[in-house]
């Protein structure tokens, strides 16, 4: 963010160099810019303002870590969008006993760091979820539940 501001304040001030009057600059010498000059230096600013916005943007949007809502008020499920590990975080209202995090399913790739691989899609069922591997289109079904025994996955072939 703070490249974009400078970006953003270095080109301002290119800008009104250009803005000065003719007068004012004592033995320099500026020619003014032609129509397609000003109108290439203003495209090309443009475009390097959008760019590093959207670098910014989506920096800040892909999280290594999500959190998705399940039908069990006190349940949710959190991936590792770059393993596709998911666990279950369960919420306590009174004591500190009933709030913990356990393991729903192992790591799918436990070696891979590219973050926003994994992505999970709820189902039907409430407690079944489909897990998708966004860089090579496999699908698999997790299944989670309050007792950890019953927590799965399976591949969808």
């Amino acid at each position: 963010m703070k490249n974009l501001y400078l970006t953003i304040i270095s080109l301002i001030g290119a800008l009104c160099v250009y803005g000065q009057d003719i007068d004012s600059l004592q033995n320099v010498i500026v020619k003014p810019l032609t129509e397609i000059q000003r109108d290439s230096l203003l495209t090309n600013i443009e475009k390097n303002v959008y760019n590093i916005a959207d670098d910014a943007f989506w920096k800040n949007r892909v999280g290594r870590y999500k959190v998705y809502r399940t039908s069990n008020i006190y349940n949710s499920l959190k991936l590792n969008t770059a393993t596709g590990r998911i666990t279950a975080l369960q919420i306590g209202i009174n004591n500190d006993k009933s709030r913990f995090e356990y393991s729903v399913c192992d790591a799918v790739s436990p070696d891979c760091t590219t973050v926003g691989r994994y992505e999970l899609y709820p189902t039907g069922n409430n407690y079944n979820f489909i897990l998708i591997d966004t860089i090579l289109g496999l699908a698999y079904q997790v299944q989670w539940s309050t007792e950890k025994d019953s927590c799965g996955i399976w591949p969808i072939w």
